[in-house]
């Protein structure tokens, strides 16, 4: 029956990595592996309480 087919479809489900999704070779990766990244956690760090919740100011 088509309802039979219909159901067996919402069981299913897909996952996936963003990370696969992006080539090895993109420039975005290439921009990735030229920086290190971890200033940002030096900049940050004030914003950021004993507890590691984020404290944002309006």
């Amino acid at each position: 029956m088509i309802t039979q087919n219909v159901d067996k479809k919402r069981d299913q489900i897909q996952m996936f990595c963003i990370d696969d999704l992006v080539p090895n070779d993109h420039l975005l990766r290439l921009i990735d592996k030229a920086i290190n990244w971890n200033f940002i956690y030096e900049l940050v760090n004030c914003l950021i309480n004993q507890s590691k919740q984020v404290i944002i100011w309006n």
